[in-house]
C-alpha cells in the first residue's frame, strides 16, 4: 500500500518493515535522538512513558534488527543504538521527515490502517 507520494518509498518500506508499534517508533526515535543514551528496559520505558514490558519486547526485536545493540550488565540487558552504517542512514531519513506534519500524519495513518497500535 503506498503511503502518498511524497514519501520515499525506501522509508515506506522502512516503516512497514520495521515499525510493528508505536513503542518501537518511540524507541526508534529516542535512539536516534538520543546516540549516546543506553539504558535497560525499565530505564527506556520511563524516559518514553512507556509500559516497561511493552519495550523490552522492541528492544529485543530492534536487538535482533541490529539498530540497537544489546549488553548484559549484571542481571539487566543494556540497550545503546548501534545499526550499522546503512541502518543508520536509513534511521536518520525516517527520523527527519517525522518533521514534516503531512508525512507524519501519512506515515501514523498507514500503520493504524495496518491495525498497528
Amino acid at each position: 500500500m503506498a503511503l502518498g507520494r511524497s514519501i520515499d518509498p525506501e522509508i515506506e518500506a522502512f516503516v512497514h518493515e520495521t515499525i510493528d508499534s508505536f513503542v518501537t517508533w518511540d524507541v526508534i526515535v529516542l535512539f536516534h535522538d538520543w546516540p549516546g543514551f543506553a539504558g535497560d528496559a525499565a530505564a527506556v520505558a520511563k524516559h518514553l512513558g512507556r509500559n516497561e514490558r511493552d519495550v523490552a519486547r522492541s528492544l529485543a526485536r530492534l536487538a535482533r534488527l541490529g539498530m540497537v545493540r544489546s549488553s548484559l550488565t549484571g542481571r539487566s540487558e543494556v540497550y545503546s543504538f548501534g545499526p550499522d552504517d546503512a541502518t543508520s542512514d536509513q534511521i536518520d531519513r525516517f527520523c527527519s521527515v517525522l518533521d514534516q506534519r503531512e508525512t507524519r500524519l501519512a506515515l501514523l495513518a498507514s500503520l493504524l490502517r495496518k491495525g498497528i497500535s
